[in-house]
């Protein structure tokens, strides 16, 4: 069985969790970095194709937000 990976990142305006971890990196380690990308990442495996691409835009992901 194949193994699907899928990866998946808030678009702009959502990013409220890296917006966080900016503020943190600034106020801890006196760092402010110019930005900073948090991915999630999927791997599935038992499943076939259509499961699959079914499933990431259903399950995996929030369309309106990522």
């Amino acid at each position: 069985m194949a193994v699907f990976r899928c990866f998946t990142e808030r678009k702009p305006g959502f990013e409220i969790e890296t917006k966080g971890i900016v503020a943190d990196l600034s106020g801890s380690l006196g760092i402010e970095p110019e930005y900073i990308r948090i991915f999630n990442r999927y791997d599935l495996e038992g499943i076939d194709r259509e499961t699959y691409l079914a499933a990431r835009h259903t399950i995996l992901s929030e369309p309106q937000t990522d």
